[in-house]
């Protein structure tokens, strides 16, 4: 009788130590694989935060955020597809309006520390010489100083051209609404590319 009963507690303290073990080798396998995850960097933490607050859709069926990156130095580039419109204003006041949700991301609050200066590039289906293909036809610079001036609660993508460091269109959308041009924000002609011209899809 008493042999029998020594027999049990054996079987159950090997049990007991059995699932002990089990356990914490699942908790060491968890934590192996939570310190083996890289930590985001810092370009796709800035991604992370536009991605949220832009919206998804371009309505033109391409990648709405094809390139977020930050360089050493702190200068970061942004490429969004522009969403679709009727008419070359309904496309560039959408664009501006984007635009400033980029900016808001990046610098209000700031989504990245590390980044001094951003550019936004504006994308949109443009078609010449050899198709149908996105073309960069809105750019937008502005840089943490000047962001670190302008009063977000107000800031409209009215009034957001006025605040950035550099603002260029397409020229065939300035032919469309040419007070959107800014002095120095015209480029010179490049070789092939002014056989381009905007197509509303």
């Amino acid at each position: 009788m008493h042999a029998s009963v020594v027999a049990k507690r054996c079987r159950v303290l090997i049990a007991a130590i059995l699932l002990a073990s089990l356990m914490i080798g699942a908790a060491a396998q968890t934590t192996g694989a939570t310190s083996s995850a890289s930590p985001a960097s810092p370009s796709e933490q800035l991604r992370a935060a536009i991605a949220a607050v832009l919206p998804s859709d371009s309505g033109r069926g391409v990648p709405r955020l094809p390139s977020v990156r930050i360089d050493p130095t702190g200068d970061a580039t942004v490429v969004f597809a522009l969403r679709e419109g009727d008419t070359a204003p309904e496309i560039v006041d959408r664009g501006l309006a984007d635009i400033l949700t980029i900016f808001r991301a990046v610098y209000h609050p700031a989504a990245v520390a590390s980044v001094r200066t951003t550019t936004v590039i504006g994308t949109y289906a443009v078609t010449g010489q050899y198709g149908t293909r996105e073309w960069p036809v809105m750019r937008a610079v502005l840089s943490r100083r000047a962001a670190n001036r302008l009063d977000w609660n107000y800031l409209s993508a009215g009034t957001l051209r006025a605040a950035l460091d550099t603002w260029w269109v397409y020229p065939p959308l300035l032919a469309a609404e040419p007070d959107l041009a800014t002095p120095d924000a015209t480029p010179a002609a490049t070789p092939g590319v002014e056989t381009f011209r905007w197509t509303a899809r």
